[in-house]
């Protein structure tokens, strides 16, 4: 797991950006004791306006439920959620 903070991102940037992580993960492929693996990728988003205060523990824990959202719902898949 990771987190990636874009900060000033339009909402429509992120979600763009998010496809295209996605998109790039499940393209990639890497071998092992001669079999090639592929990797799912469950993303959760979190949207929120400047204008929203909140504190940074509380947004990754947002976030981390927006993950394990997406993974519930189904392997690669993105998750937005909006605060």
């Amino acid at each position: 797991e990771f987190a990636l903070l874009m900060e000033h991102c339009p909402k429509g940037r992120a979600v763009r950006a998010a496809r295209q992580l996605r998109h790039e993960l499940l393209d990639y492929r890497f071998c092992w004791q001669g079999q090639t693996f592929r990797i799912g990728v469950s993303i959760g988003l979190v949207w929120f306006s400047t204008k929203t205060s909140i504190q940074l523990s509380h947004l990754l824990t947002i976030a981390d439920q927006a993950c394990y959202r997406a993974k519930a719902a189904d392997t690669d898949r993105i998750q937005i959620l909006e605060i």
